[in-house]
């Protein structure tokens, strides 16, 4: 079977595309980013290396989600996408809040055992 697929040719815009996705995502992120590794090490409890896996984790997101959000907008409208993505973050949010923690479960009841062990 053949390859239907055509290799992408390094133009001059696409060169652009290229550092403006790579100086957006290490730019915009790590500058204000890096130094709370500690800090959110010490508040969730876990390793400096988990927490910058948690990091990468994040960078990786982000960078992914620039060419897919720039999709979403010009295929159905700035309106559209604010409108959806703010439900999205709104549910994502209450699933977040009813969970609780991320270890253990355990829903609203355990914020009160968190509190007191601050």
């Amino acid at each position: 079977m053949a390859a239907r697929y055509r290799k992408m040719k390094l133009t001059a815009g696409v060169r652009g595309l290229i550092t403006l996705y790579t100086s957006t995502m290490l730019a915009g992120m790590w500058a204000m980013v890096v130094p709370t590794i500690s800090v959110l090490a010490q508040s969730f409890n876990i390793t400096p290396g988990t927490a910058a896996q948690l990091i990468t984790a994040l960078a990786v997101g982000r960078f992914a989600g620039m060419p897919i959000s720039g999709w979403l907008l010009d295929h159905f409208g700035s309106r559209t996408a604010l409108i959806v993505g703010r439900r999205a973050v709104f549910s994502l949010r209450a699933f977040a809040d009813h969970r609780g923690n991320f270890a253990g479960g355990g829903g609203p009841r355990n914020t009160e055992a968190l509190r007191a062990k601050r």
